[in-house]
């Protein structure tokens, strides 16, 4: 899916982001089961933690392969951008294990995104508020990377923004569900 493309026309109107940049089946991902729980009523580290487990069961194929996924409030979009542009240090020099998180099938899961950061010694601004699912995997053949978002108010609000995208418009990913 278009990632940034998309984010930068939809995230006015939505309260948070998850994406995944890689290895996720292009066969689809934004399944009728995954859409009720991000739009549940259940606590955005649930939402989240449902959503993975959901992610890594649809395709078990690819479970221990699953691909990174941020999760942030769409209010922090610009402090997101801002943050991974200046993102200029070897992700291999992250000392993890003094970094809080939890296991999720043979990946870690860190809650403490300005701590990850930190870690590696980058100076600047962070903002709160940033869950970062993490996996050291090979890109898989075949597959892409997602995007989804939670709307403000309703499915059918987000159905509406989402289709008059430029990136949808032009490739029509929407219809195909």
């Amino acid at each position: 899916m278009g990632c940034i493309e998309v984010l930068a026309e939809v995230y006015p109107y939505c309260k948070y982001f998850m994406a995944s940049p890689g290895v996720v089946p292009s066969s689809g991902i934004i399944t009728p089961l995954s859409l009720c729980v991000i739009l549940g009523e259940g606590s955005v580290e649930e939402r989240l933690s449902e959503v993975c487990n959901i992610y890594s069961s649809v395709y078990p194929d690819v479970a221990e392969n699953t691909a990174p996924i941020s999760f942030f409030c769409g209010s922090l979009t610009d402090d997101v951008i801002f943050a991974c542009k200046n993102m200029l240090f070897d992700i291999g020099s992250v000392k993890q294990d003094e970094i809080y998180k939890y296991g999720f099938r043979a990946n870690d899961i860190f809650y403490d995104f300005g701590s990850f950061i930190s870690s590696a010694s980058m100076c600047g601004y962070l903002p709160d508020g940033f869950m970062v699912f993490s996996s050291h995997a090979e890109q898989i053949k075949g597959c892409m990377g997602i995007s989804v978002f939670i709307p403000t108010e309703s499915n059918k609000d987000y159905q509406e923004v989402y289709s008059v995208t430029k990136w949808n418009v032009l490739t029509g990913w929407f219809d195909k569900f």
